[in-house]
């Protein structure tokens, strides 16, 4: 199934026209902070199982993390970084953000091989 999140990976960026940026907006583009992707191959108690987990940014302040058994997306989960955001629509330190993303793919990871999708903090009844 295509998400939002899907669909916004592959439109163009949005333009951000003011410094008036509401929570949910768009970021800049380019947003300022490294904007990075992860992908592993995790063995699991469910077998192999591939985490990706990608900023969503400059179509959203977000989070996505993605799971998948033989191709098939079986749980995905978002969650936005927006206290990380001023104003201006950019990062208030750009580090931040990609460590955000790096802490959690780390915890996905270990929650994944130590129990499966079980030990996941997030809903994992379908791909959301």
């Amino acid at each position: 199934d295509i998400t939002l999140a899907d669909k916004a990976i592959s439109a163009p960026a949005p333009a951000v026209v003011d410094d008036a940026r509401e929570p949910g907006d768009p970021l800049p583009d380019p947003p300022g902070h490294p904007v990075i992707a992860l992908e592993e191959l995790c063995e699991t108690p469910d077998g192999p199982l591939h985490l990706q987990t990608a900023d969503l940014a400059p179509y959203a302040a977000m989070v996505r993390r993605a799971i998948y058994r033989d191709g098939e997306l079986v749980a995905s989960h978002h969650g936005d970084y927006e206290a990380l955001i001023g104003a201006d629509g950019r990062a208030r330190e750009p580090v931040d953000v990609p460590a955000r993303v790096e802490a959690l793919h780390e915890r996905a990871r270990r929650a994944l091989e130590a129990d499966g999708l079980a030990g996941l903090d997030w809903p994992t009844g379908g791909a959301r």
